[in-house]
């Protein structure tokens, strides 16, 4: 039997939410009195009668008791057995029915036999039911209960040690708090609580040093400070995560620093060997602290309003410039039961609600009016009678939570010997393994494309020789796994790039089931499938590259046609990214579903091959074109051209920057965009950088390094487009002459040739 206790300062509004009338009636709750010593039998007489207690004591600010016992799911009580149960709790709770007003409603809308108690504090002689630690009664009570009703005998505050004496149960793991669980129903994540709980689990699964420990939660998004003493006695440790501060006792006895605790028997940790490093660790993480908060502390003052007050239109409430919320607007946002206990009557303090998750109180200190506290009970109860069972079973709400928190806490090297590998990332290692097995590429490029708005993260950006960018080799990215799964669990999607000087890539994205069979009826057999979601597959087509200037271009132009048959159509380059297998899709919608692989072959594709083969025949005829910069005619505005494609773009990326559709100006886009336009006019990728070097405005205090900014910029457009794109002359529809052939011009063909 489980007991939520509350406390509130009108009658009307829980009465109307137990006997399901007013404006907030569902119909569906069949309230039966069970038990009372008052005579109405609705909530406008009952409140009528308990005015009448109440008027005794008008000094008392929270003269309401509400009460909700309930049964497990599958256990009943008839109204008789209900009536006994609840007048042996009141017994045990130490109230007196003689002098206390009480009624008993059994709802019948849940799956779980419930009954709510309201009673008066204020008795009929005037006197007052303080209820002191009636959250730590009311756990004692229910097993008065379900022993004298032999009921399902649930675990207590306290147990019995083998003296005989009454001593607190231990609570090696605490479950989340009504006010988390809540919220997790709303956003579909899981309590921060049980996060912390999990990433502290997979990181002591073996022993760890006191270092690695640290390291591992680090890098799992945990602030971990160590409470170590100056002579380098360590007494346990206290945690932030996503904001929100733990203590060891927060998260059950399994994360205190005793001798019997979880996590100290499984970290090493030797004083005088490890003592001075572990405060020297504990000083640097206080500073890094302090000056986190005083960052923030900046931040807050400069967006801090001048005027006394705001209005928050978001919320409709009215908050000063301190921050806290107006006399006017105190309301309960939280969704949390409307009835509340006062502050100052008893000596419970806040947190008492999470001395054990059998009883759940609301103690936030604040008075609720009688209307509105029936609604917020109501919204309340349903979250607690619908919901609890959610905590309880451990993260049955948050599907895929256990694995993506054992990925946080993963070793950030897989050759860390702070803990053995999990079964989780053993299968990560195995399908990269089968993925590498059938690419064979020289090295890949990793990428990390967050869902929140920030710009993909490739890792091996200027991690190379003299700032260049780093690939890696398999082994490399077997070595990243560890981490990788971090970036993963922390809604980060992996992507990997083949990287080849053999072979090309060509990756047809976005396929279902039904064209991917189509595909295959067409003639096509691709090297490697693999599903990132429910009947969302990505084809590549491992092809052997020719020696070329135009060999990228027509991989570029297989691509293309390809996806704009069967896939995305906005997909149209050779060298492209696509999904790591082993890893989760974190795109909205698609239920953090694994990348698998569905099926390899180690034979090139015949059919892809021959469209590469035509696609560079075509690109060959338009080769022997001579460069439009071989006339002088051209050459000369090719400055001109530049500047205004430039002023062009930059005014189109202010456009999307207004209406939202971007977030910034990107300066070097632009750079690249002009750039690809004198391509696309028939310049040479060389000389159209020396144009960009010249006339991209403020270039020199834009880019540290000019020479490596061009550098870069040209291997872009060299990958796309070859070392040249080379078109033929024309002025006014009229061929020019080539050098050193027949001078006399001819009239051109109005009719314009296929792919110039």
């Amino acid at each position: 039997m489980k007991a939520s206790v509350n406390r509130g300062d009108g009658f009307r509004g829980v009465l109307n939410y137990v006997f399901d009338e007013g404006k907030d009636r569902t119909g569906d709750k069949k309230p039966e009195v069970v038990a009372g010593n008052v005579s109405g039998r609705g909530a406008r007489d009952l409140a009528r009668e308990f005015s009448v207690s109440r008027a005794l004591r008008d000094n008392v600010k929270s003269p309401v008791w509400h009460t909700s016992l309930s049964l497990p799911e599958g256990e009943k009580l008839d109204s008789g057995r209900w009536d006994r149960a609840v007048n042996l709790f009141l017994k045990e709770m130490s109230l007196d029915t003689s002098k206390h007003q009480f009624v008993a409603v059994r709802h019948n809308d849940t799956d779980k036999d419930h009954v709510h108690i309201i009673a008066s504090r204020i008795g009929l002689d005037g006197s007052l039911w303080h209820g002191r630690k009636d959250v730590f009664n009311a756990i004692e009570a229910t097993q008065v209960i379900e022993r004298e009703l032999d009921l399902t005998l649930t675990a207590g505050y306290f147990e019995l040690d083998k003296n005989g004496n009454k001593t607190k149960r231990k609570t090696p793991r605490k479950q989340a708090k009504q006010k988390e669980i809540q919220m997790s129903a709303r956003t579909g994540e899981a309590p921060q609580r049980l996060i912390l709980q999990k990433i502290i689990d997979e990181a002591i699964k073996a022993k760890v040093s006191v270092f690695d420990f640290i390291q591992q939660l680090e890098v799992a998004g945990v602030t971990v400070r160590p409470n170590v003493a100056k002579t380098g006695r360590l007494n346990g440790f206290s945690f932030v995560l996503g904001g929100i501060p733990f203590k060891g006792s927060d998260l059950g006895d399994n994360y205190k620093w005793s001798k019997d605790s979880k996590l100290k028997q499984n970290i090493i940790y030797e004083q005088d060997k490890d003592g001075g490093k572990l405060i020297a660790e504990s000083e640097r993480i206080k500073q890094a602290i302090s000056a986190e908060s005083s960052k923030e502390a900046t931040a807050d003052q400069e967006r801090k309003p001048t005027s006394q007050s705001i209005t928050n239109e978001d919320s409709n409430k009215s908050i000063d410039t301190s921050g806290r919320p107006s006399q006017g607007s105190k309301q309960n946002d939280s969704g949390n039961s409307g009835v509340t206990r006062a502050n100052g009557e008893d000596s419970t303090s806040d947190s008492s609600s999470d001395k054990h998750d059998r009883i759940r109180s609301n103690e936030n200190g604040r008075n609720v009016s009688g209307s509105n506290a029936g609604a917020r009970q109501k919204q309340a109860q349903k979250q607690l009678e619908k919901q609890y069972s959610v905590a309880r079973s451990g993260f049955n709400k948050w599907s895929d939570t256990d694995n993506h928190i054992s990925d946080l806490a993963a070793p950030s090297s897989s050759n860390s010997n702070s803990a053995k590998q999990s079964p989780d990332q053993l299968k990560k290692i195995e399908a990269w393994r089968r993925q590498h097995e059938i690419l064979g590429a020289d090295s890949y490029r990793i990428t990390v494309v967050s869902r929140s708005g920030s710009k993909p993260w490739n890792i091996g950006k200027n991690q190379g020789e003299k700032g260049k960018e780093r690939f890696y080799t398999a082994e490399e990215v077997e070595a990243k796994i560890p981490f990788l799964r971090q970036k993963n669990a922390r809604g980060g999607d992996i992507y990997i790039t083949p990287i080849s000087s053999k072979y090309h890539f060509a990756v047809i994205d976005d396929v279902r089931e039904k064209t991917h069979m189509m595909l295959v009826s067409d003639g096509f057999k691709p090297t490697l499938v693999q599903e990132s979601s429910k009947d969302n597959r990505q084809l590549i087509f491992k092809l052997p590259k020719e020696a070329g200037a135009q060999e990228a271009a027509a991989a570029n132009k297989v691509v293309f046609d390809l996806n704009k048959k069967y896939g995305d159509p906005k997909f149209s380059g050779a060298v492209h990214p696509f999904r790591m297998a082993g890893f989760s899709n974190k795109k909205a919608g698609r239920n953090n579903a694994f990348t698998k692989i569905i099926s390899r072959a180690k034979e090139a594709c015949s059919r892809v091959s021959e469209l590469l083969d035509e696609a560079r025949g075509e690109l060959a005829k338009q080769a022997k074109i001579r460069e439009v910069k071989d006339f002088p005619q051209f050459a000369g505005d090719a400055d001109t051209n530049f500047r205004r494609e430039w002023a062009k773009q930059h005014g189109l990326a202010e456009t999307m920057v207004k209406r939202g559709q971007w977030q910034t100006v990107d300066l070097s886009a632009i750079d690249y965009r002009a750039t690809e336009h004198l391509v696309l006019s028939g310049l040479s990728v060389d000389r159209a950088i020396e144009i960009m070097s010249k006339n991209s405005p403020e270039l020199a205090s834009r880019k540290h390094d000019v020479n490596d900014y061009c550098a870069r910029t040209s291997e872009k457009l060299k990958a796309k487009y070859g070392e040249k794109i080379e078109r033929e002359p024309m002025i006014g529809g009229v061929k020019l002459p080539k050098s050193g052939g027949d001078s006399k011009v001819k009239p051109q063909s109005p009719r314009i040739k296929k792919g110039l």
